[in-house]
This record gives structure tokens, sequence and C-alpha cells, in this order.
């Protein structure tokens, strides 16, 4: 009887590792990209936006880094 979760278990698993390791490449981007907004940001309304994009950007390397160690 358990053998049908398991397997469906195993599944939804590896779907959730790949969809992590995706949307934690996206947020690493994401971190890359508002620091190159922050330049703009900065220059025009000095507004410093720096920090939110390395926390976007550590957050995503903290996805990706799960699901390689996951991965294995």
């Amino acid at each position: 009887m358990y053998k049908k979760y398991e397997a469906l278990a195993d599944f939804i698993g590896e779907s959730m590792i790949k969809l992590r390791k995706k949307w934690g490449i996206i947020l690493m981007i994401i971190g890359i990209a508002f620091q190159f907004l922050n330049i703009l940001t900065y220059g025009l309304w000095e507004i410093d936006i720096d920090i939110i994009g390395a926390l976007i950007f550590i957050v995503g390397l903290v996805m990706f880094i799960i699901s390689l160690i996951k991965r294995k």
C-alpha cells in the first residue's frame, strides 16, 4: 500500500529539487541585476538598494546550494 506513495514522494521530491535549483538561479540573477540597478538609482535619486540585491542573491545562492546537496 505504501509503495505507491513512496514512488509519488520520490517524484515530487525530485521535481521540487529541480524547481528549487531553477528559482535559486533566477534569484541570483535578480540579485546581480539589483547591484547594477543600484548604480542608476544611487546616481539619480541617491537611493541605495545594494543591500536588497545582496539579500536576494544570498537567498538564491542558498536555494541553489541546498538543491545540490539534496540531489546527492
